[in-house]
């Protein structure tokens, strides 16, 4: 299958997955993370859109245990950086019209740990975005620990890689964490 007829086919199964069943996936991915996240002192999550695993609890976290954290800001079409997360409240919309932090711009090398979304993904570690290419292009130069989280609903059989793709490290899902060789 195409990468777009994976996204279609994941569309059509997120529709038996009720609001229920969904915060108690949201709950138990983040406290999965958390978890992990424990023992670092720097980390980047997304501004969850309404079909990716929600990402609140992890950010009140950091505030509480005063990790750095950064989210990414669009800069233009292509690119995108992390910046810094000040406050919960202290975001604008960026071009995406994605949550965006006000923050200082934090170089790649000092964020331990990369939260990812995905659309879709294998048990290799290829995932699926939302087909703009963004993580694609920031991640090709990162060093750290890549974490892909999503539903479990999400897993496909198998995505064919292109050359452009970056495998994430991890997938974490509320059934199951699969460690990427």
């Amino acid at each position: 299958m195409s990468k777009d007829q994976w996204r279609k086919l994941i569309k059509q199964r997120s529709l038996f997955f009720d609001k229920n069943r969904q915060d108690r996936a949201n709950i138990i991915i983040q406290e999965k993370i958390w978890e992990m996240l424990s023992g670092i002192n720097s980390f980047a999550i997304y501004m969850n859109m309404e079909d990716e695993v929600a990402t609140d609890l992890l950010i009140d976290k950091a505030f509480i245990t005063n990790k750095l954290i950064s989210s990414p800001k669009c800069i233009d079409n292509e690119n995108m950086v992390m910046a810094k997360i000040d406050s919960k409240f202290k975001f604008t919309r960026g071009q995406l019209n994605i949550k965006e932090p006000t923050g200082m711009i934090i170089d790649k090398n000092e964020i331990e740990v990369i939260i990812v979304p995905m659309v879709a993904f294998d048990k290799c570690g290829v995932r699926i975005g939302h087909n703009k290419g963004y993580y694609d292009r920031y991640l090709s130069d990162y060093n750290g620990l890549m974490i892909g989280i999503a539903y479990q609903y999400q897993e496909v059989d198998s995505i064919l890689k292109e050359d452009h793709d970056i495998n994430m490290d991890m997938i974490i899902t509320e059934q199951n964490t699969y460690m990427i060789a």
